[in-house]
């Protein structure tokens, strides 16, 4: 729902709410009084009919009395002269506001209450001059307001009674005014309430969560990333926090992802001048050299060619490693996957550093030979790519005068597992988790011996990525370094059935 549409429907339940309700409670107020008016006074009248009219209720309560009356004396009229039996008669009455009076002969032998008979005698008919049944007569006045009923009874010997019901009707209505004032109360107290939790509801629906985001793009403001308004509501607010939560830990990320580039540029820029120094110092001294006629023999003059190449390779090693990761870095590098058997690419892989091991006396221990081929899809040039810079990196680092490298396979239905393993100097336990990084050097000495951009193990989890594989290391300080990384299998027929 649009948030304008909810702004309505709250506008529109604040306003029926509180009449609804005022008419259930209201209503169940009334019903419920009603109900314990004729529970009380036995009426059988319905609820309405009650409310619409009440002097129906007041009928319907004097005629059940009349009822009563009747039944306990029309078959004797002499309980009429009976004391006892009147009284009790009179107690019963009592109980809804009526009172009995009985006159013999015209002459009252009974007053059930003679407070009320000085005001309503001249209005009780005599013998034979009621209403009639059925039927009452409602006598009002300043003083009191009354319901009366007469019967008039003929005794076995000519004795002529007449029977007089006074039902106060003041005295009933009370209990009406009583639900009307129930009524009053509940609908301002529903109104209180609905008041209370209204604010509550709009505060949790627009102010509280309005208030959060407003905190938060004054936290931003001042540059502080380090919070989190992220909720469960599945609002359009609860989308707008959620969305302002992304778009801080894109923001956060992003500015960390900055500052970490800045300090890695900053880091690389000094490598690289650092790097591209050393050689082009070499290659300035030795070239100053010839010039001068230092190198005053064929001898010396073939030495300081050589070193001056060397220098040069060095140097073209490292642009080469800069361009190559650039490409990388911008996803400008286009793959040529192809199916290729991993033992023979291995074998040729070997032959380009052969030379290199020999040269560093570094014995290669190739226990891949011994184990099942397997066709792996991978661009060739690029995973020999890694595995020259891996293996390059155990030459370089080779501290050990009987120098070891060992390449192992292992794999399962979907990946080949490729180990290089060295005796080499190894790497401290704190480097491990960021060998891979680019820029990153274990070496912060940057030793000519050891030298380099900190750009080869970055290069190699590019590629290794980009085939859908993986790639880690583990390495022991002083016992030697081994990288694992994956490769995705050709997947026959059979395997994939």
């Amino acid at each position: 729902m649009k948030l304008k549409k909810k702004i309505i429907t709250t506008c529109v339940l604040i306003a029926l709410l509180p009449l609804i309700l005022g008419l259930l409670i209201g209503g169940v107020i009334v019903f419920r009084q009603f109900d314990k008016i004729n529970e009380a006074y036995g009426i059988n009248e319905k609820r309405f009919t009650v409310i619409q009219n009440p002097m129906i209720a007041y009928n319907s309560i004097i005629k059940k009395n009349v009822e009563r009356v009747k039944n306990g004396i029309e078959e004797n009229t002499e309980k009429l002269e009976d004391t006892e039996y009147l009284d009790e008669l009179n107690n019963n009455l009592s109980e809804h506001h009526t009172t009995l009076f009985v006159r013999q002969n015209g002459k009252y032998i009974y007053k059930g209450k003679k407070g009320i008979l000085e005001y309503l005698d001249i209005y009780f008919p005599e013998y034979g001059n009621g209403p009639g049944n059925p039927g009452s007569i409602y006598i009002n006045s300043e003083s009191f307001s009354v319901l009366m009923e007469q019967m008039d009874f003929q005794g076995d010997d000519g004795d002529r009674f007449s029977v007089y019901l006074v039902m106060e009707v003041d005295k009933i209505l009370p209990e009406i005014r009583n639900g009307a004032t129930q009524i009053m109360l509940a609908i301002i107290l529903i109104l209180v309430l609905l008041g209370i939790v209204t604010l509550i509801w709009l505060y949790r629906l627009f102010i509280n969560p309005l208030t959060k985001l407003s905190r938060a793009t004054h936290q931003i403001m001042e540059g502080n990333l380090d919070f989190s308004i992220k909720t469960n509501r599945k609002d359009e607010i609860g989308q707008l926090q959620n969305d302002f939560e992304d778009m801080r830990l894109h923001l956060k990320e992003s500015t960390e992802q900055q500052l970490y580039n800045a300090d890695a540029s900053k880091e690389m820029m000094s490598n690289i001048s650092h790097d591209l120094k050393t050689p082009l110092t070499a290659i300035k001294g030795y070239a100053e050299g010839l010039l001068d006629g230092v190198a005053d023999t064929p001898e010396k003059r073939q030495k300081y060619y050589k070193t001056i190449y060397a220098k040069a390779c060095s140097m073209e090693e490292l642009v080469e490693d800069l361009a190559y990761f650039s490409k990388l870095d911008n996803k400008m590098l286009t793959y040529n996957f192809t199916v290729i058997s991993l033992k023979d690419f291995l074998k040729d892989c070997i032959e380009d550093v052969e030379m290199d091991l020999e040269l560093r006396g570094i014995r290669l221990k190739e226990s891949y030979q011994h184990c099942c081929d397997v066709n792996v899809i991978i661009d060739p040039d690029e995973i020999k790519r890694v595995i020259i810079n891996i293996i390059g990196n155990s030459i370089k680092y080779m501290d050990k005068s009987e120098g070891c490298v060992s390449i192992r396979v292992l794999s399962d239905d979907d990946f080949a597992w490729i180990s290089i393993e060295d005796n080499g100097m190894g790497v401290d336990a704190k480097d491990i988790p960021h060998i891979f990084e680019r820029f990153y050097r274990a070496d912060t000495s940057r030793g000519t011996k050891t030298g380099g951009t900190g750009l080869g193990l970055a290069i190699a989890k590019s590629i290794i990525e980009a085939h859908g594989g993986t790639i880690s290391a583990n390495s022991v300080k002083g016992a030697g370094t081994t990288v694992r990384f994956s490769l995705p299998r050709e997947r026959t027929k059979e395997g994939a059935e």
